[in-house]
């Protein structure tokens, strides 16, 4: 049947740890604890304080609020104290099995062991921990710029998923097997197609016009990019055009260092009004590279003339493949 009146205490009896170091006389409030873990009192009643041998009345000689108790007069310096505790706010004892929801707990919580996931997770969790027993271990999230942030010590983010998104984003460098990615390795990956020009390098022809087979392709990875390109030309007005012949339109400009050079073999395949381009040079910080031919073994390489484009049909056929680093 009901209780008439206040429901008894639950909970364990506890002593309480000795206060007394803190009595100064002027002091009347002290943080009440036991074994170092404070102690929440639901009622003054639920205590019997003892102070130098004298059990004191509740209400009247002593208040209790949260974690503190204050006395109506503040302990002398040299006053003894003894206290035990009848009864706690959250000792309710041993709940039945399948009781507790989680409605019934606030706060940060310490499990003495492991925390294992029963079930999974779904679209639209907040912060859930799953496991199945085909994807195993779950972590699912959802916020305004990031799903899930992995943090370290120093509360600082160390690993992002941003929201909606299938990307994962490192704020420092990884390891994988002792090789280190970092921001200087792999942190570009681009990959697609490009056009190459015939022109000369001062001033470009009136007009020119390609067949079916020009086309340029690269992949840059990391500091590195590779590039493919052929070409030929189904027509040239030379018009107002000046300068040494290049092949102009790569995708990015190589690393910059002064009066660096870097030199590929061109294939040229025929059709070409003079001498066929052998060579080409990307110079730094240029996104065009130069045509030479070497006329003998005897003789340094010559840049490509104007003259020598053909301006027929089917004409200037060439092709190269290399690679070159990039800021």
């Amino acid at each position: 049947m009901p209780y008439l009146g206040k429901s008894p205490q639950h909970g364990n009896y506890s002593k309480l740890d000795d206060i007394a170091s803190g009595f100064d006389g002027s002091d009347a409030t002290h943080a009440l604890a036991s074994n170092s873990v404070a102690i929440t009192p639901v009622r003054p009643e639920a205590l019997i304080i003892s102070m130098n041998g004298v059990i004191q009345e509740p209400v009247t000689d002593y208040t209790v609020s949260g974690t503190n108790i204050t006395f109506t007069t503040a302990p002398a310096s040299g006053d003894s104290f003894f206290g035990v505790v009848m009864g706690e706010q959250l000792a309710i004892g041993t709940p039945s099995d399948a009781t507790v929801t989680s409605a019934k707990l606030s706060g940060d919580l310490t499990l003495p062991g492991k925390l294992t996931a029963a079930g999974d997770t779904a679209s639209g969790d907040n912060a859930s921990l799953g496991y199945t027993s085909a994807e195993g271990l779950i972590l699912t999230g959802q916020g305004s710029t990031n799903d899930i942030t992995i943090k370290n010590d120093a509360d600082t983010t160390v690993m992002s998923v941003p929201t909606g998104g299938t990307a994962v984003t490192f704020a420092g460098n990884v390891t994988v097997n002792g090789l280190i990615f970092d921001n200087e390795t792999l942190d570009i990956y681009d990959e697609g197609t490009w056009s190459p020009v015939l022109r000369p390098y001062t001033t470009a022809f009136d007009s020119i016009t390609y067949d079916s087979i020009r086309l340029g392709r690269y992949v840059i990875i990391g500091h590195t990019c590779h590039f493919e390109w052929a070409m030929r030309t189904d027509g040239i007005t030379a018009g107002s055009g000046s300068g040494a012949m290049n092949i102009f339109g790569f995708p990015v400009a190589p690393h910059a260092q002064s009066n660096h050079y870097r030199p590929y073999l061109v294939d040229a395949l025929g059709n070409w009004a003079g001498e066929f381009p052998s060579l080409m040079e990307i110079h730094t910080n240029q996104t065009s590279g130069a045509l030479y031919y070497n006329a003998d073994t005897t003789t340094a390489k010559t840049a490509l003339a104007i003259a020598d484009c053909d301006t027929g049909t089917d004409k200037n056929w060439a092709v190269c493949v290399g690679q070159y680093e990039t800021d």
